[in-house]
């Protein structure tokens, strides 16, 4: 039985054609991976600001609600930041806290009032931030701004931050800028 005759280019690639092939996707991934990177820590930012943003607002609701000051509480600690929502009368060992992922830091632009190791913005029963349970939402001494910035531990520019903006509580979230500006809107 004769077998047909192989031809010498069909039986596979060469080892130069194996090396080129190499080198192209090592390219391709060099350029892919820190943009891949870098979306994944944005979107982290994003959750975690987004879990900051709805931890203010149910502790302004629950001080509504049952009128009486509310807290929401951010801290760091070994395990990463965590967060609580609280009457503002309990100690921080008797809170339910939360974690963020563990690539998820609180920047030091942070300027929400610190006590025993957190940051914290309080809500009064008419749901305005306050310094004391006592403080109503017309008193002018009552803390106006507050900002929780987040940033990536994995390094890079990103931030997201949670504003306290106005006498009358209230939030909103924004992302870092190249440039502050004189109404202090934003993340830098």
């Amino acid at each position: 039985m004769d077998y047909p005759k192989i031809n010498q280019f069909s039986r596979g690639f060469t080892i130069l054609e194996l090396v080129i092939i190499v080198a192209i996707f090592g390219v391709l991934s060099a350029i892919a991976v820190p943009s891949w990177l870098g979306f994944f820590n944005r979107q982290q930012l994003n959750s975690a600001s987004n879990q900051v943003y709805q931890a203010m607002r149910q502790a302004q609701s629950r001080a509504m609600q049952e009128r009486e000051t509310w807290q929401a509480s951010f801290r760091e600690g070994d395990s990463g930041v965590q967060w609580a929502v609280h009457r503002s009368s309990l100690a921080p060992d008797k809170v339910a806290w939360n974690s963020f992922s563990n690539t998820i830091g609180i920047d030091s632009e942070s300027n929400l009032p610190r006590s025993q190791g957190m940051y914290r913005v309080r809500f009064n029963y008419k749901g305005c931030p306050v310094y004391n349970p006592t403080d109503t939402c017309t008193n002018t001494t009552i803390r106006t701004k507050g900002r929780l910035t987040l940033s990536s531990l994995n390094g890079g520019e990103a931030k997201r931050c949670v504003i306290v903006s106005t006498l009358l509580g209230a939030l909103r979230t924004s992302q870092e800028q190249a440039t502050p500006d004189e109404k202090d809107r934003f993340c830098y």
